[in-house]
């Protein structure tokens, strides 16, 4: 028995030892800014899915394409074979579902939550100690399946309606959705005209982290105002208010690439044209470092991107009538790790401005 337990455990640990190859070669296709934004396209439609198995959603649906087993060369809708199931839909014979990373939890039990070495995982059945506190922990990944919509067959998806934008303008209450996330975060928000504020003649708009404020040029269209003040608040919530981020010491190319990667998939979400958008070289920060820490650094920032942007995205889904419904503190009973009034700038931050040109 224990020589095929043995061959099992060896099996899993090969594939998911060929799955990361595969996201490897996913990552390092991504240099390109044309690459880079196909992929927080890919982020913006598939928000559940982390960064990581979106490239590899993505990749291999490419394969799919190519070998003329699903119609069109990027992914409409993708879930799981139950998921499927109950939404009235089959997945098709003959369709190969995509593998991702899933995550393979345990109970745990701990005295000393605070202590990350302090956590034990408790045996099959086995009930806590007195004053033990429990939670399921991530111990380590497997490998799932998700099949796209195309490889399925059954009743149609509705499409959600998106009322049309002009050049020039913003969906409605947008702009005041992003001015509460500001606000929310513990920063002012204001503008002025270049002739006013003279770090707005050479910026769109830019963060103060000593006044925690964010400034955006007032003589701008209403869609460069959503792009500029989504991209100060991506430094905001990125970057100034994460107490393990310090910007001084990150490149300044990765800051970039991530506030302006942030406004993007806002503005993909809802519906604005982004051709406009012009994100630095993606892997340019990561110049020196090796192939492997390369990939991991720009695995790493895509997450960062993805999980900000949701979490901005659905407040502003789930408030009645846009985010500037959404109360300036947090309320009762959630477990944010924020404070009421705001949280603090991460330490040694205080003199850093991010301007956006």
């Amino acid at each position: 028995m224990t020589g095929v337990v043995d061959e099992g455990a060896a099996k899993r640990r090969d594939q998911l030892e060929a799955l990361s190859a595969d996201l490897e070669r996913a990552v390092s296709e991504l240099a390109s800014e044309d690459a880079w934004k196909d992929a927080l396209r890919m982020a913006a439609a598939m928000r559940s899915h982390s960064f990581t198995n979106t490239l590899l959603i993505a990749a291999q649906h490419a394969a799919a394409y190519e070998a003329g087993t699903v119609p069109s060369p990027t992914p409409r809708a993708v879930a799981g074979y139950q998921q499927w199931r109950a939404l009235g839909r089959q997945v098709a014979r003959g369709q190969h579902g995509y593998k991702i990373f899933a995550p393979v939890t345990a109970r745990m039990a701990s005295r000393t939550p605070n202590d990350t070495a302090s956590w034990r995982r408790l045996g099959k059945g086995e009930e806590p100690k007195p004053g033990e506190t429990v939670r399921r922990k991530m111990i380590g990944t497997r490998i799932a399946h998700v099949w796209d919509v195309t490889q399925t067959d059954g009743p149609p998806l509705g499409e959600p309606s998106r009322p049309e934008i002009l050049a020039g303008q913003a969906p409605d209450g947008l702009v005041e959705a992003l001015e509460v996330e500001v606000l929310y975060a513990g920063f002012a928000v204001g503008y002025a005209n270049p002739s006013d504020d003279p770090l707005l003649r050479t910026a769109l708009g830019y963060t103060d982290l000593l006044a925690r404020s964010v400034t955006v040029r007032s003589d701008v269209d209403p869609a460069q105002q959503v792009k500029t003040l989504a991209h100060e608040l991506g430094h905001v919530l990125m970057h100034a208010t994460d107490p393990e981020v310090v910007p001084q010491l990150l490149h300044r190319g990765r800051l970039e690439v991530e506030a302006e990667s942030f406004a993007f998939m806002v503005a993909t979400v809802h519906g604005m044209d982004t051709s406009s958008y012009s994100i630095p070289y993606v892997t340019g920060w990561a110049d020196g470092a090796d192939a492997q820490a390369k990939a991991a650094q720009v695995r790493l920032a895509g997450e960062t991107v993805r999980r900000h942007a949701t979490a901005v995205l659905e407040a502003i889904e789930s408030a009645p009538t846009h985010a500037h419904a959404r109360p300036p503190t947090v309320g009762a009973g959630l477990d944010t790790g924020m404070s009421t009034t705001g949280p603090t700038p991460a330490a040694g931050t205080a003199d850093v401005a991010f301007p956006q040109m």
